[in-house]
């Protein structure tokens, strides 16, 4: 729409349009607004059109899966583990002599899972559905938390990363020691002929 000169005919002609577009609204309800169910019988009477091979190797919800096979999985797994032990950092040092010397050492990264996810092209709510006991991924799941798991642990000698260490692990295990605790009360007030409540 071209705009005059005169503002009274700019807002007058929208005005006309905005009215023309409820008017349609009015009329026509359902098409503009569609329920769910019928979007989904459509989207699904549209799948049965496509051939059988392609429907059994993408499932009609969502993207089709990253990753085909467990391998596949810890291939990209150990590629990340590599990227985080293989950097380094770059450190001077002076000599007694005057010289000044440049010399790399490791400073591996961490192992998190939001960066790994990153690394594999996958979101952290795909990596936490693998995390379930019955997916066939949940095994490189496990294996992934207890690598990440250690090197948490080995960090503790570095005093910067201490505290971050700290954090991680209490967070991640609060769950876990709770029910801990629990059940060492329970054991205890068993040993000490506490009733219990």
């Amino acid at each position: 729409m071209r705009k005059s000169n005169n503002s009274n005919d700019w807002v007058g002609a929208n005005a006309a349009n905005i009215g023309d577009v409820s008017k349609d609204l009015k009329e026509h309800p359902k098409q503009i607004e569609a329920p769910e169910e019928q979007c989904q019988s459509t989207l699904a009477k549209h799948w049965k059109k496509v051939p059988a091979k392609i429907r059994k190797k993408y499932p009609l919800p969502g993207r089709p899966p990253k990753f085909e096979s467990v391998e596949d999985l810890y291939e990209g797994v150990l590629a990340y583990f590599e990227q985080c032990d293989g950097r380094t950092i770059k450190k001077t040092l002076k000599c007694s002599n005057k010289k000044v010397i440049t010399i790399d050492l490791p400073d591996p990264a961490p192992k998190v899972v939001s960066q790994m996810c990153r690394f594999l092209g996958i979101s952290r709510r795909t990596w936490y559905n693998y995390n379930q006991p019955d997916h066939p991924f949940y095994i490189i799941c496990e294996w992934f938390d207890m690598i990440s798991e250690s090197s948490w642990y080995d960090v503790g000698e570095d005093p910067r990363k201490t505290s971050l260490a700290i954090f991680v692990l209490q967070t991640k295990f609060r769950k876990e020691t709770r029910m801990l605790e629990k059940e060492e009360m329970a054991r205890l007030a068993e040993e000490i002929d506490i009733p219990s409540v």
